[in-house]
């Protein structure tokens, strides 16, 4: 079992993340006037990033590799430092502090959002290659 899914982890977890999806889609309206149809389309967001960011198995299982090798995006690195590192993080953290009534937590959560974005952002600038290699590659 271990190695079934050692060998087959992307597409299963791709799978439960479609499936994940779909019945947030099929219970939306249910969810439709509260802080929950963020989440919903949240997870249409990680549907999308996870079908674009295996562009390197595509490329490869196409033959067409050849066409990023030696480039920065020869790896996924980027695309996941930018969408799970960056916009996972800020959104879990948004929606997790709509959850919460004091406005004091709030504007903590808010500020510890902002310089997280300005960490961020001074990495991409200070020192972009390794910005790119933050994440982790399929």
């Amino acid at each position: 079992m271990r190695e079934f899914l050692y060998e087959y982890y992307s597409p299963v977890t791709k799978c439960f993340l479609i499936l994940a999806f779909i019945v947030g889609i099929l219970v939306y309206k249910k969810y439709k006037k509260t802080q929950v149809k963020y989440f919903i389309w949240f997870l249409g967001w990680i549907v999308f990033l996870e079908i674009i960011g295996s562009y390197p198995i595509y490329l490869k299982n196409s033959g067409l590799s050849h066409l990023i090798e030696g480039t920065l995006i020869e790896q996924n690195y980027w695309w996941y430092t930018i969408s799970w590192a960056s916009v996972a993080t800020i959104f879990y953290s948004w929606f997790l502090s709509q959850k919460y009534d004091s406005n004091t937590l709030k504007t903590i959560i808010k500020f510890c959002i902002y310089g997280y974005v300005l960490t961020m952002l001074m990495t991409a600038i200070i020192d972009y290659k390794l910005f790119l290699r933050l994440g982790q590659p399929i």
